[in-house]
């Protein structure tokens, strides 16, 4: 299927083309259930001889008691001169690539053209490496297949297949013509009107999920444009926080430095440490370094006396040759202070 074909066509082939996928999604689910619990849940039908020779459909049973006879669907059996069948064998294919195959050899397999017959193949078996496998084709002429149409249209009960023979226990599966009949038109499908209200179902379910998302999508975008109209506040927020941030480390690292290095307390060691009669003029603290100048008396030993306080005198200075001053002798030292 080519893509302008596609858009050529009519609406009326698009919806047969969606029928088809459909019917053949369904027939693959179906292939995966196993035979007897597709026949135990198969509705009941009503078995009925076609008779060509009068076109009329009759019925075998009578249906069960409570059940609704107007609404029983019918499994119609075909005599068997109406029909042909032989058993082919071909390589292991699917059922669609079956159907395909028997339409071109149509004129191998049957003595009736594939315009002039329905055909229709059912697999048998398969060979025990699963590369062959044993087909029965049956065929009936068209003509007898549009009587059978007409008798199937004037029956006004649905039609559930049109079998070649009576189906019964512990035999193979009679085929059914029933599917290549509606493919051909023969037989209307009384399935349309449940296949339009699927189709209508999904596309209400489709169009649904299609307007929750685009509820969704709405309402990402209003919650995006309410952060666009408050990011200037956000911002400003985010500055205020990282500038009280800085304030907060600011101040950390001045309590830091106050607990390690408080100069009342140095200067109150430094007091006690110096002699009587020495003081200071200037002090001077960096880390670990300490330089400290003032006036001490004549013979006061300044460097003794910090060292004996904890202090490391790494340079002294002192004005010997100065003339003495009446504030003393002064002095200049820098110290290291010893860590414990």
């Amino acid at each position: 299927m080519s893509n302008p074909g596609i858009l050529d066509a009519d609406m009326r082939t698009i919806g047969r083309w969606i029928d088809n996928g459909l019917r053949w999604w369904l027939a693959e689910l179906g292939g995966l259930v196993p035979q007897r619990l597709r026949d135990w849940t198969s509705p009941r039908r009503l078995l009925a001889d076609y008779e060509p020779t009068s076109g009329e459909i009759l019925t075998r049973l009578k249906p069960k008691v409570g059940y609704p006879s107007h609404r029983a669907p019918i499994a119609v059996v075909l005599p068997a001169d109406l029909y042909l069948t032989r058993v082919i064998e071909r390589p292991v294919m699917t059922q669609r690539d079956l159907d395909g195959m028997i339409l071109l050899e149509c004129d191998r397999i049957m003595p009736l053209a594939a315009g002039d017959a329905i055909l229709v193949a059912q697999i048998l078996s398969r060979s025990a490496d699963n590369r062959r496998m044993q087909v029965e084709v049956a065929a009936i002429p068209r003509a007898a297949a549009e009587a059978l149409g007409g008798a199937v249209a004037r029956m006004m009960r649905p039609c559930l297949s049109v079998l070649t023979q009576t189906p019964e226990p512990h035999k193979p599966k009679p085929i059914d013509f029933l599917p290549a009949l509606r493919r051909a038109g023969l037989i209307g499908n009384t399935h349309q009107a449940a296949t339009a209200l699927w189709l209508c179902a999904g596309f209400l379910l489709a169009f649904n999920i299609g307007l929750l998302v685009w509820r969704d999508s709405v309402s990402v975008q209003n919650l995006d444009d309410i952060i666009s109209q408050q990011q200037p506040a956000v911002d400003a927020a985010h500055r205020i926080q990282a500038q009280t941030g800085r304030i907060d480390r600011i101040i950390q690292t001045t309590n830091t430095q106050r607990r390690n290095a408080e100069p009342i307390a140095m200067m109150a060691v430094l007091q006690s440490s110096l002699p009587p009669g020495a003081w200071l003029q200037r002090l001077e603290w960096r880390g670990t370094t300490l330089r400290i100048s003032g006036y001490r008396p004549a013979n006061a030993d300044i460097s003794a006396a910090l060292h004996r306080s904890g202090f490391a005198v790494t340079r002294y200075s002192d004005t010997t040759s100065t003339a003495q001053d009446t504030l003393g002798q002064p002095f200049e030292i820098t110290l290291r202070i010893r860590t414990p």
